[in-house]
């Protein structure tokens, strides 16, 4: 019959009381493995979803902006055999004077050393969302990155294959911009988004996962806790409601806002682990308070049987005139509650 309250559980009653309930997470543990799996595909799914939208977001934004640039501030410029040719000698800058966040450094010259590459970098790192467009590469800062600080380099025949062309320049730019529907670039980017965030994030997620029952499992051999392997699984996936929940506040916050706390990572795998010993810690707590209940019973049924034993002992060790004698008074004794005289005996 739990069984069956248990599978009638929606992913939300489940995902409140791996929340707030940490006592009874003993039905999670009864729960059939594939149970728990499905639960944190549904969880790690309504994380990608919120991640995907705020993605989406700051990628229309960046879109938008970086649509101004192209079309007020970008040189005359080429893109053939994977190299970048401009009619602008000099490096060149861009910003979008209405949002800092954003800043883009062009140059196409052949005599680009790696200090003068560093110096770009740190200029263009400055921003949320940077871009260097080198002769035959591009560089990207970006909070989609695994580091923020960090560039990311792409080819510029990486470029013209999303865009499914052969070369680029300016003109071409323009109208491509102008065919752009925006209903269906930002549906393709949240897809995307959706796709790789499920994909990444639930890989991560069942590594996490392992790293939490090797932790479960030694916490129940020093608790002596009698759980098996599957069950430690089950509680490890629940244990980690709460982290992917405040992560999925995170990333929007964090991509939206451009707020980065540093022991973001650290605190999520504490919370974490804090959830899984603190529920096998009462696990334990309420094996214990049963056990103690068992041999209360026990006590109470071996003092019974002792006192039933010592009875059956003394009437083993009485005399025929002594049981006689015993009857007879036990006789008198439910006439006199009667009102009943006794006959005499002779």
């Amino acid at each position: 019959m739990d069984k069956q309250k248990e599978v009638k559980k929606s992913f939300f009653q489940k995902l409140k009381l791996a929340i707030f309930n940490l006592e009874r997470y003993s039905e999670f543990a009864l729960e059939k493995t594939s149970d728990s799996l499905r639960y944190l595909i549904c969880l790690v799914l309504f994380f990608s979803l919120i991640a995907s939208a705020a993605l989406t977001i700051a990628g229309s934004q960046f879109l938008q902006e970086s649509k101004q640039i192209l079309e007020n501030d970008l040189p005359e410029f080429s893109i053939k055999d994977n190299q970048l040719s401009t009619t602008v000698d000099e490096p060149k800058t861009i910003q979008n004077t209405k949002d800092p966040d954003y800043g883009m450094l062009i140059d196409a010259s052949d005599s680009v050393t790696e200090e003068t590459l560093d110096t770009y970098q740190k200029k263009v790192g400055l921003h949320t969302v940077g871009m260097i467009f080198l002769k035959d590469r591009i560089l990207v800062k970006s909070p989609m990155n695994q580091n923020q600080n960090d560039f990311a380099s792409y080819s510029y025949q990486d470029f013209l294959n999303a865009l499914q062309l052969n070369e680029l320049d300016t003109q071409s730019l323009h109208e491509k911009i102008q065919q752009i529907q925006p209903i269906s670039l930002y549906s393709a980017l949240f897809l995307t988004f959706l796709l790789y965030m499920f994909s990444t994030y639930f890989i991560a997620t069942l590594f996490e996962t392992l790293l939490l029952w090797v932790m479960g499992y030694l916490t129940c051999k020093m608790a002596n806790l009698p759980l098996k392997g599957k069950q430690i699984y089950n509680l490890t996936i629940y244990a980690l409601t709460l982290p992917i929940l405040l992560n999925a506040i995170y990333i929007p916050v964090r991509v939206l806002a451009s707020f980065n706390m540093e022991y973001f990572q650290m605190m999520y795998t504490a919370v974490s682990a804090i959830y899984l010993v603190t529920a096998m810690l009462l696990m334990r707590t309420e094996m214990l308070k049963q056990q103690t209940e068992i041999q209360k019973i026990q006590e109470v049924q071996k003092q019974v049987h002792e006192e039933l034993k010592q009875e059956k002992q003394e009437e083993n060790t009485e005399t025929p005139d002594e049981k006689k004698k015993t009857k007879e008074e036990k006789k008198d004794e439910n006439l006199g509650k009667t009102g009943e005289t006794p006959e005499p005996t002779e």
